[in-house]
């Protein structure tokens, strides 16, 4: 801890412990021989629980992000298993992490009636969210529960009470973004967030590399490699963080296009001097500096 800087990072690091990383994640489902399908799912679930997350703190609710994350991405780590929830959550309170191991063992059920989501109801509110990879209403989530059982009274009531929980927490979200719900869903772009390596072969077929930048981490504000990449009239940022995971946000939608706007002729206002200098290199020298005036 050389610099004030370096002493915030380690800081930040220090407060997290409770939680595994993202990458601790990933080698604790391989680890329990976790499959790929259900790996993309919590992968899927996580981001969705992030965007959730962070959109929930830029608005004041006090939310540990990275607990949500963790939380997340092991939800289903005993899945296959009787009461998969609770069995998970055994696993993981096994390995140190008593937090993470308390959402997962309600992201199955959970008694949501408050007005403000708290991490267990945004864990459990993006498992409704996503069926098996791909970002869904809870309505169409369960749609097929609630066929299946519709003959088996005493499961369907179960499969309602889940759904209603939904109902309350989409409420609650909605209120505190002070957005509809399908403009939140809108929001979350999902198709490459945390499955670059195991995407679907036609989404990347339609991707375009524009660009290599670079970006922070969300999370913990580290300096990391991004992309801007075209998918069809859109552009994404798209980075990921070695302890924190991926995460992608719309750069542009639709026309006029990123890159006809990129290649505009018109004259540019040039400021005589540089309002501030550079010391610590992009992005953290941000303003009307010499690299960007």
């Amino acid at each position: 801890m050389d610099t004030p800087e370096d002493y915030a990072a380690v800081s930040a690091l220090a407060g997290s412990h409770h939680v595994p990383s993202w990458r601790e994640c990933e080698v604790i489902l391989a680890a329990n021989g976790v499959g790929k399908p259900i790996r993309r799912h919590s992968r899927t679930v996580a981001a969705v629980a992030v965007y959730l997350a962070q959109a929930l703190k830029e608005r004041g609710v006090d939310l540990d992000v990275p607990l949500v994350r963790a939380a997340t991405m092991l939800h289903d780590l005993a899945k296959g298993r009787p009461d998969h929830a609770r069995a998970g959550a055994k696993l993981v309170d096994g390995l140190g992490y008593a937090n993470v191991a308390r959402l997962v063992a309600t992201h199955t059920d959970l008694a949501f009636k408050g007005v403000v989501p708290d991490e267990a109801a945004i864990v459990y509110f993006a498992d409704k969210c996503v069926r098996e990879d791909r970002v869904v209403s809870p309505r169409e989530r369960f749609r097929r529960s609630f066929e299946r059982f519709r003959d088996d009274p005493l499961a369907l009531i179960a499969v309602e009470q889940r759904f209603e929980t939904s109902e309350k927490i989409i409420a609650a979200v909605v209120q505190q973004l002070e957005r509809s719900f399908e403009q939140i869903l809108e929001s979350v772009e999902m198709d490459h967030f945390g499955n670059d390596s195991e995407g679907n072969a036609d989404d990347v077929k339609r991707e375009r590399s524009l660009a290599a930048t670079e970006s922070v981490c969300p999370v913990c504000l580290a300096r990391i490699p991004a992309e801007r990449v075209a998918r069809g009239e859109n552009v994404y940022l798209r980075k990921a963080c070695p302890d924190h995971g991926p995460f992608s946000t719309i750069l542009w939608r639709g026309a006029p296009s990123y890159e006809s706007w990129g290649a505009s002729s018109r004259p540019v206002a040039m400021r005589g001097a540089c309002a501030t200098e550079t010391k610590r290199d992009c992005p953290f020298d941000c303003g009307l500096c010499p690299e960007h005036r």
